[in-house]
């Protein structure tokens, strides 16, 4: 009975937030009980550019480093704030919500490397919270922390932050996944309405055809591609 529940409870994620979940949770599994080398999927950028080994540019996002409280409060913010997220932003494009989340890992790749940050999968949460706290109406409420604190939801990026510092946390993820976050909500969001300007990006088509089930014909898979099966078994 629990494990039906639990399940109901994943498949009722909505489906970008559901596989950024259970990446997270697989790979910092794998890399606390020995399955995987934490070594081996993190962001090194001379194992990237002089070995290829180019899955570190998406592993490095998935692994949260040692299991504990932390890990289980990261997981409470993705789901309270991805979620809601998704459903919002994909009410007004379908894709865009998956178009921002790549975005930002691009963004975050970039800042890894240049500040040695080996392993990006906190920041890429907390770009989720701040553009959460940009964006959704439910920000712009109030939002309780602990110790019973009250304050408007888009403080919370920042209150964050500060609650880290206090606890002897290094502060750079948390403000690289600020600042990766903050670069798409500026180019998507403020740009074209605050300065007349064009639109300086947009979810691209081919992400869209991929949430998209009426728009393709219905012989092929998300990608284009055709789909082959689904006869019927001879008697």
């Amino acid at each position: 009975m629990a494990q039906n529940s639990v399940e109901q409870w994943f498949r009722g994620l909505p489906p970008v937030t559901r596989w950024h979940f259970a990446s997270v949770v697989i790979v910092t599994l794998a890399g606390n009980f020995g399955l995987v080398n934490p070594v081996s999927i993190a962001l090194l950028r001379e194992q990237i550019f002089q070995k290829f080994e180019i899955w570190r540019l998406v592993t490095n996002l998935m692994f949260m480093g040692k299991l504990g409280f932390g890990f289980l409060i990261h997981l409470l913010f993705l789901y309270q704030h991805s979620t809601p997220l998704e459903q919002f932003v994909d009410s007004q494009g379908q894709g865009d919500y998956l178009f921002f989340l790549l975005f930002t890992a691009l963004v975050l790749n970039g800042i890894g490397m240049l500040f040695e940050i080996f392993f990006c999968g906190t920041s890429l949460i907390m770009g989720v919270i701040y553009y959460w706290s940009r964006v959704h109406p439910q920000a712009q409420g109030e939002v309780s922390f602990m110790f019973g604190l009250k304050f408007q939801g888009v403080y919370l990026p920042w209150v964050l932050v500060a609650f880290s510092v206090l606890m002897g946390a290094d502060p750079k993820p948390d403000l690289a996944g600020i600042a990766a976050a903050h670069l798409f909500y500026f180019l998507k969001d403020v740009y074209p309405q605050e300065y007349q300007g064009q639109r300086l990006i947009s979810t691209p088509q081919f992400i869209r055809k991929i949430f998209n089930n009426q728009a393709r014909d219905p012989n092929t898979n998300a990608f284009g591609a055709h789909r082959w099966g689904g006869g019927q078994r001879l008697a």
